[in-house]
């Protein structure tokens, strides 16, 4: 039987199914639709309907592939399992691999996307062309630049597993479209990789089973 669960958001697909084929830890993982994320309630009631089901099935160790995502992680407990979380607000930091400065000049007003959110998530572009087909350009338009118009700028996550020529297409598209600025930054599969090796660490959070995960750990 494996020894770890992941419980992990679908824009880590790709990273995970990798480090996972070649770490020598035995590892089982779920991965929950990233269009949860619309609203943290779900969410967070549909990992914590995870964990139980960790639980019953015998995991005593549960990884949470998820950043705090606006509370969607706020009160999920383990009644018998440690659960091993990534002390990051969203999960940009773990496909860049290191913390985010969002009040920095280069990250105000930017948008970012990786080969897992191409691949697995849904987006306002993508939103666009189900809206387009569903109404009129007129409203499809209006109801996606609504949703983008806060950002300036889009940024494209490459990797070692996504490289950003696989996707640099799509995202030069979505640029586009939305009148973006575009550039590319390095992404690494560390923090990910130390998560799934329970390593421990600064950015690395450790709840034994009973202790309910907080706010207060995420500053």
């Amino acid at each position: 039987m494996s020894i770890i669960r992941v419980i992990s958001c679908e824009v880590f697909r790709h990273e995970l199914d990798y480090i996972c084929n070649i770490t020598s830890k035995t590892t089982d993982s779920v991965f929950l639709n990233q269009d949860l994320h619309q609203q943290p309630d779900d969410l967070k009631q549909c990992i914590q309907d995870s964990i139980e089901e960790a639980e019953k099935a015998g995991f005593r160790t549960i990884v949470l592939l998820f950043g705090y995502c606006g509370g969607a992680l706020e009160g999920l407990v383990s009644t018998k399992a440690k659960l091993v979380v990534p002390r990051a607000h969203d999960c940009i930091p773990l496909l860049l691999g290191r913390q985010v400065d969002r009040t920095s000049h280069d990250e105000v007003d930017t948008f970012y996307l990786s080969g897992g959110w191409l691949d697995y998530a849904s987006d306002p572009y993508k939103k666009y062309l189900e809206l387009v087909d569903k109404y009129d350009e007129e409203t499809a338009q209006w109801c996606v630049r609504e949703m983008m118009k806060a950002y300036s700028k889009l940024v494209l996550i490459s990797s070692e597993i996504c490289p950003a020529h696989h996707y640099r297409d799509a995202a030069h598209r979505f640029a586009e479209f939305f009148g973006l600025s575009y550039r590319e930054k390095n992404g690494s599969l560390s923090w990910i990789n130390s998560l799934i090796k329970l390593r421990e660490g600064k950015d690395i959070l450790v709840f034994q089973a009973g202790q309910k995960i907080t706010k207060e750990y995420f500053p």
